[in-house]
Formats: structure tokens, C-alpha cells, sequence
């Protein structure tokens, strides 16, 4: 049954039911028995603008919806865009309020979500979301999915939180011309998407075109492979998403000849002959200008890594 589906009485009954703290409701038996959570430890280096996070700090908070469903398939609100901080006199992560395990669910969900502003746009457990052109309003979004079917209980609940956006950034590649990239644009990107708590992923249609243009102003003295020149640790952020025909990585050089607008199309992730920006991963596409004003690109793929876990738990009603 689809959260859609749900009649604002049903859950307002639901949330006095879960105020009262009842036994019959909240609790496993005679024991009630806390919700805990293991989350990915965060941090995010202070020294740019969108790095992509790698680890929770003590002062980072996240947000957390969940539901429970009865054997009649009736819904319960447990959580609702809750946020969830560290407590700094017990070292654990809790909202302000505490919940426990339901006695009697058949299912329960739990969704969480980085960062909490991302919870107010979330409706039926999905949200909407633009990647923003301006690269210093850019920010890593992460989110996780954890269900429980009947008879199921943890005494910690583990969010693996999963980075939603592509990163994207630059190199030097073999053989590059001595010269000066001004400039690098990704052009025609899709930029609009919905994602879905339930599927854990985003729609299959996205939508927008929308160009990515970072002045760079590197200088090559055509001996400098692998070198960067958009550093890994701050990456454009893009959605997800089949590359269209349009779709094209511009940069503009400059030599002793002059400037010169080149272009090229990136081959990644190739399906049914189309290239894909995939959610997690982090792209380096390693450019080299040719003799003859051409680009020559290559790409490479890895994922981006989740940080350790660490213990904690909901706080209290």
C-alpha cells in the first residue's frame, strides 16, 4: 500500500495512538525496545565548496521519516522528517523524541536523508530535486532506505547512506598540448529529477538542459599527465542520467595561436549505445588538446566511499 493512498485521519489516529505510548503499540511485548541507529561517521572538508562527504562529524545532523504498517495493512507514522543529532553528554544520535520498536507490525520502514533541508520537499516519500547550475550552491545529497518485514527487530538500525548525485572532475591527459584551458562546460545536462525512498533510486525520466561552466585557467606545459585541474575532492555534481545526443564536455584553449573552442562526447557507462552518469560515482575524465586542436578524452569511473559506522539511538517522546 502507497503512502499516497493514506486519508489524513487514518494517520492522525495513528500519531495519538503513538503519543499515548501504549504497550499494544509501541514495544516488543512487555518490553519496549528503542529504535538505535548505526550511521555512516560524516565529515566535510571546510576547505571547498561542495566536497563530497566521506564521514559524519559530531556536529552534523540528518533527517529521518518512518512508517509501520498492522496485519490489516493500516499505516502508522513513527518518524516524520525528524532530525537526528549527536548528543553530545551520551555520544549517541537522536532526535528530540524517543520511539521504540512497534509490538505488532507487519513492516516498517525507516528512510533518512542528507542534508535535512531536503525534508521539506519530500511528499509521499519522494522528493524533487534541481542540481544547481552555480557550482558554489552545489552540495553532495545522500540518502538511505532500510526496511523490516514481520518478526524483524535490530537492536541497531544500520543507514548505509548512498552519495544520489554523479561527480565529475578533470585531469591532464597524455600528450596535451602546452597551452591554457580558460574554461571547461558540460553542456545539455539533465538536471531535475525525482527520487524515491521506496526504490532507492531516482526516476527514469529526468529532465532540464542546463550547461556546468567552471573558469579554470590552467596552464600546461605539455608535460603535466594526471595532473588536476578540477581536483576530485571538489567535483561538479550532476543527476544521473543517458547522455543525450547534445550532451558534450567544451573547453576553451589558448596558445600562442590563439583561443580555440573545442569540443567532444564523452563515452561512459555505455548501455545499448548510449553513455550514463551513474548515482555514487565519481568520474575523472582526463583531457589532452591535440597538434591539431582536437580534444582527446578519456574517462574513468569509481565509487564514492561511504564513511565507518557508529552507534546511536532515537531520542525520547
Amino acid at each position: 500500500m502507497k503512502m499516497r493512498n493514506f486519508i489524513p485521519a487514518m494517520l492522525a489516529v495513528a500519531l495519538m495512538a503513538l503519543t499515548a505510548c501504549n504497550n499494544d503499540i509501541e514495544g516488543t511485548g512487555s518490553t519496549k525496545q528503542l529504535i538505535n541507529f548505526s550511521v555512516s561517521t560524516v565529515q566535510m572538508d571546510e576547505t571547498t565548496r561542495a566536497s563530497y562527504i566521506t564521514s559524519f562529524a559530531d556536529d552534523t545532523e540528518f533527517g529521518a521519516i518512518s512508517f509501520w504498517t498492522d496485519d490489516a495493512d493500516n499505516v502508522y507514522s513513527l518518524i516524520n522528517k525528524e532530525t537526528v543529532a549527536k548528543d553530545a553528554s551520551t555520544s549517541v544520535w537522536r532526535t528530540q523524541r524517543q520511539h521504540y520498536w512497534p509490538a505488532y507490525k507487519k513492516s516498517m520502514s525507516i528512510y533518512a536523508y542528507y542534508p535535512t533541508t531536503l525534508g521539506t520537499s519530500i511528499v509521499n516519500n519522494e522528493f524533487s530535486y534541481t542540481v544547481p547550475t552555480s557550482l558554489d550552491s552545489q552540495e553532495d545529497i545522500m540518502a538511505s532506505t532500510v526496511t523490516y518485514g514481520q518478526g524483524q527487530f535490530a537492536t541497531t538500525i544500520p543507514l548505509q547512506f548512498t552519495h544520489l548525485l554523479s561527480g565529475v572532475y578533470f585531469t591532464v591527459g597524455t600528450g596535451n598540448k602546452a597551452g591554457t584551458i580558460k574554461s571547461i562546460t558540460i553542456k545539455n545536462a539533465k538536471n531535475t529529477n525525482t527520487y524515491s525512498f521506496a526504490s532507492a533510486d531516482w526516476g527514469a525520466s529526468p529532465t532540464g538542459n542546463v550547461d556546468y561552466t567552471k573558469a579554470v585557467n590552467y596552464v600546461s606545459d605539455g608535460n603535466d599527465a594526471n595532473t588536476a585541474i578540477i581536483a576530485s575532492t571538489n567535483p561538479i555534481m550532476l543527476m544521473p542520467q543517458e547522455l543525450g545526443d547534445d550532451f558534450s564536455i567544451d573547453i576553451v584553449f589558448t596558445d600562442t595561436e590563439g583561443d580555440h573552442n573545442l569540443s567532444v562526447k564523452p563515452q561512459i557507462n555505455v548501455v545499448n549505445s548510449k553513455s550514463h552518469l551513474v548515482k555514487g560515482q565519481l568520474v575523472n575524465f582526463k583531457i589532452a588538446v591535440t597538434t591539431l586542436y582536437t580534444i582527446q578524452l578519456t574517462a574513468s569511473v569509481t565509487d564514492w566511499g561511504d564513511g565507518g559506522v557508529t552507534s546511536g539511538s532515537l531520542g525520547e517522546i
